[in-house]
């Protein structure tokens, strides 16, 4: 019981989390509409609120009571990488909103893309080898 009532507030925080993140990226768009803010900066701020999903994500997805695959045997290996994929979406955020912060505007679009990129290749190369490890004991 206990496990489901931290599921359900951990998922009630998130919907917040993630509300209140859409409804800033909305004002930071009205600001721009109405010649409040700069549009280079709201893009910036845009790219920083991004980071920060990506930190909300990282930090939400090694607390998932059900692994994502439950369907698997090797329930721990999963988890594992869920551990791992969630302090890669956390870095990724925290060096995402370093780039929009520090990266020279013309170059920020680019190097956040590629830093984006790059994790969310290196978190499903991880998937792809505990597919393969998992298959290749299964043949033994």
């Amino acid at each position: 019981m206990s496990s489901e009532r931290d599921s359900t507030s951990l998922g009630k925080l998130t919907a917040i989390t993630i509300g209140g993140l859409v409804v800033g990226v909305l004002v930071l768009a009205a600001t721009k509409e109405f010649g409040i803010l700069d549009a280079s900066i709201v893009k910036r701020a845009v790219g920083m609120v991004f980071g920060t999903m990506l930190i909300v994500a990282g930090n939400i997805l090694p607390k998932i009571t059900q692994p994502l695959n439950s369907q698997r045997r090797n329930a721990v290996s999963i988890r594992m990488v869920e551990r791992i994929a969630g302090w890669i979406f956390v870095v990724t955020g925290i060096a995402y909103i370093s780039v929009w912060l520090f990266a020279p505007g013309e170059y920020a679009m680019l190097i956040s893309s590629i830093v984006g990129l790059s994790a969310f290749v290196l978190v499903a190369t991880i998937w792809a080898w505990l597919t393969l490890r998992e298959q290749s004991t299964d043949q033994y």
